[in-house]
């Protein structure tokens, strides 16, 4: 619950709590999901280095005891963070192996996971048309069913495509649609990532005052949480917002943060 939330370091403290128990019970299938949790709040703390060698320690451990749920987990972030490094033919390599891997093991929210390690690479790219495609199909896997946890894990990537496509009232409707869910899940990480990108819906509306305050609720929250790398990007995204409206010196220093932020997290 921690991780999912975005309370990094108490997600990490449990973690380590959890593996020490596993250690000396001799439970590999319980080292495994620590170790999964671990890697994703490290990722979330934007720690791209760590996390890449925290995954894949934790994948190699989770494929050599079976346990194929945390390997699609882990999978689907390891596309994420190559993503992030900017390794493409690595990223585009796991976001398709860990597609086919979920459908072999026919669990609905492990394959909309799966999907999402190609979808956010696409995201990434700017490849909207592929993106919102991958989103569609895990969408109609969880819908018929009464899953809130799939996507609520998905974030507002699919709000993001729909927006890249020019389909700004669907964006809209969908954003919002994650935000009341991620307040009811009490996950402020989740909620500071809606809050960028209903920024900028609301900036393609040409609502300025609603795009100020989502952005500047964006940074905010994120930078609480200590979300580095998604901190960077609401900076970002913000400082070109700024710039396109003449406030060049507050443009240009959100641009600055940005890529301080970037550099370290190794993006």
């Amino acid at each position: 619950n921690a991780h999912t939330q975005g309370h990094w370091e108490k997600a990490l403290e449990y973690a380590a709590i959890n593996r020490e128990i596993a250690e000396r019970t001799g439970a590999l299938d319980e080292l495994a999901w620590p170790d999964m949790v671990s890697a994703q709040s490290l990722y979330g703390r934007g720690d791209l280095q760590q996390a890449l060698k925290a995954a894949q320690a934790a994948l190699s451990l989770a494929e050599r005891i079976g346990e194929g749920r945390v390997a699609v987990l882990l999978g689907s972030l390891l596309a994420q963070i190559e993503t992030d490094l900017g390794h493409d033919d690595a990223a585009r390599a796991a976001g398709e192996l860990w597609i086919k891997r979920s459908d072999e093991l026919g669990q609905v929210f492990m394959q909309c996971v799966g999907r999402h390690g190609l979808a956010y690479f696409h995201s990434q790219r700017g490849e909207w048309a592929q993106a919102a495609a991958l989103h569609d199909r895990s969408a109609a896997l969880y819908t018929p069913t009464d899953s809130r946890v799939a996507p609520l894990w998905l974030g507002p990537y699919p709000a993001l495509a729909r927006l890249g496509l020019g389909r700004v009232d669907e964006a809209a409707q969908q954003v919002a649609d994650y935000l009341a869910l991620a307040r009811e899940a009490e996950a402020p990480h989740l909620m500071g990532c809606a809050n960028q990108v209903q920024a900028q819906i609301f900036a393609a509306q040409d609502l300025r005052s609603d795009a100020a305050k989502a952005f500047d609720e964006s940074v905010a929250t994120l930078g609480r949480q200590g979300s580095r790398l998604e901190l960077g990007r609401a900076l970002y995204q913000r400082g070109l917002w700024r710039r396109s409206l003449e406030q060049a010196d507050a443009g240009r220093d959100d641009l600055q943060q940005a890529f301080e932020l970037f550099g370290v997290c190794g993006a």
